[in-house]
Parts: structure tokens; C-alpha cells; sequence
């Protein structure tokens, strides 16, 4: 039975991948409310998952990461898929407790430090696969490692490009480092979707259905 980890699981792309890989399978899924778990649990057990276990995690905080890989290393003896989908955007510049711009810290910082820190279990797991939910919005992006963190001439297109692409180059040094373990990495492009995530985005930025 293969055991898939999705962090934002609780709606959007998350949720929907969690319902179509149910089937047979063993979820654990990852989000930020009990209660968002709970019914997210509750339709990917309907979608016929053999067990669904849930996590607490908030990615704008990275000793919430650190519990959660704690957590993830003691409870489990492998990890067949790890889908890293968890992201955000934010309309003006905001910075996490850890003092990061928020953009960057959960969409890059705690997934690269969940990944690095299940890397040696992913290993031990192998066949196995980890998936980056990225964009290609990521061509558009930069990295001024001056100014990394958007303290001048912050956007919220801007900041999300430079996350993305900030996923994908660590996904290419990722799966060359992992080459010959029997761990595949890959990103991928979800396309334009219509999840939460535009929530926090103004009008413009939005798809047109929205």
C-alpha cells in the first residue's frame, strides 16, 4: 500500500490530487486547520483511501515545519510520494514570525526544509517520488540576492515568480543529487486554477472566472 504525503490538502489542486490518488492507497494529509483535516479526511476516505491520516502544519512558521517532519520521521517507516503543493500569495509584503517575506517562506523555504529534512527517508523509501507544485510563472521570476526578501519594489506577481522559480531550481539540484537513489523529482505546472490561493490576490491578478 503506497503512502502519499500532500501538504495543502484542505482545498484546491491539494484536495483534488488526495481524491484522485485515494484509491488503494494510504493519504497523509497536511494543512493548517483541524477542521479543514477533518473534512478534507472525510471525502478522500469516501474516494475509497485504505487509511487517511491528517497533520497539523502552518508553513508561514518554520518550527511548525520542524514539528511536522518530526511527526512525519517518527510515525512512519516510509514515504512513497511526497507532493509538495502547499502555497500562498499575498497582496502587499508581509513577513512570517521567522522574518521572512511570507511569499518566499511558504512557498520555498518550508517545503525545501520538509524535503530536506524526510530526504533520507524518501531515500530509504525508494521507488519513490517528491512533486513540487510550481508555475510557469517561475520564467518570470528573479533572484536578487540583495535583496531576496522584496524589501524594495515588492509585487505580489513578483515576489510569487521569484518563489516559484526558486522551487524549480532546487527541484533540478534536487534530482541531480538524488540521480541514482531510485527518488524521482519533478515540478509541475497545475495551470490556471481556481483554488483559494487567489484569495488573497486583488481583481487583476485573478482568473477571469473568479
Amino acid at each position: 500500500m503506497n503512502t502519499v504525503l500532500i501538504t495543502g490538502a484542505t482545498a484546491g489542486i491539494g484536495l483534488e490530487c488526495a481524491t484522485q490518488l485515494a484509491p488503494g492507497r494510504h493519504l497523509v494529509l497536511v494543512g493548517r486547520s483541524p477542521g479543514r483535516l477533518r473534512a478534507a479526511a472525510e471525502r478522500v476516505e469516501d474516494a475509497g483511501a485504505v487509511r487517511v491520516d491528517t497533520l497539523v502544519a502552518d508553513f508561514a512558521s518554520l518550527a511548525s515545519v520542524c514539528e511536522l517532519t518530526g511527526q512525519v520521521r517518527a510515525g512512519y517507516g516510509r514515504i512513497d510520494v511526497l507532493i509538495n503543493n502547499a502555497g500562498t500569495v499575498y497582496a502587499d509584503r508581509t513577513e512570517t514570525v521567522d522574518g521572512y517575506e511570507a511569499s518566499f517562506a511558504v512557498n520555498h523555504l518550508a517545503p525545501y526544509l520538509l524535503t530536506e529534512s524526510l530526504k533520507a527517508l524518501m531515500v530509504a523509501s525508494a521507488p519513490s517520488r517528491i512533486v513540487f507544485t510550481a508555475s510557469t510563472g517561475h520564467y518570470r521570476g528573479t533572484m536578487d540576492f540583495e535583496d531576496l526578501q522584496y524589501r524594495y519594489g515588492y509585487s505580489i506577481m513578483k515576489a510569487y515568480a521569484r518563489s516559484k522559480l526558486a522551487n524549480v531550481v532546487y527541484m533540478r539540484s534536487l534530482a541531480a543529487e538524488l540521480e541514482d537513489t531510485g527518488v524521482t523529482v519533478n515540478a509541475l505546472h497545475p495551470g490556471t486554477v481556481a483554488t483559494d490561493i487567489w484569495s488573497r490576490a486583488p481583481w487583476f491578478t485573478r482568473p477571469s472566472w473568479l
